[in-house]
């Protein structure tokens, strides 16, 4: 099955134009977060890079920017990654497809 993910793409242009903050909510952003949180402030977590896939418009990547890491994040929609590129800078953004970056393999 082909997935077209331009429509994705079209999703973010119509967010973004409707004044959206991305594809989440403020409140849902804020609320992902407290979930993860706890984690990133463990010394569980190891401290220096983090890899973001699914970055939407970069919310989330603006709270992981204040545990002073090297983030790469990455979206499939072109859009979302200049959307997030205008809200947060000192991030490696990246708009591809996991999959086509050779670091997992679609099962047949």
């Amino acid at each position: 099955m082909k997935v077209n993910y331009e429509l994705h793409d079209q999703q973010y242009v119509k967010l973004r134009n409707s004044g959206a903050i991305g594809w989440s909510t403020a409140q849902e952003t804020q609320s992902n977060f407290k979930a993860i949180k706890p984690f990133l402030d463990s010394a569980v977590y190891p401290k220096g890079n983090m890899l973001e896939l699914g970055c939407g418009s970069g919310e989330l990547t603006k709270l992981y920017k204040q545990y002073d890491m090297q983030i790469t994040a990455m979206d499939i929609a072109k859009t979302a990654i200049e959307w997030a590129k205008k809200n947060t800078s000192s991030v490696n953004f990246v708009a591809e497809n996991i999959l086509n970056r050779g670091a997992f393999k679609p099962s047949s």
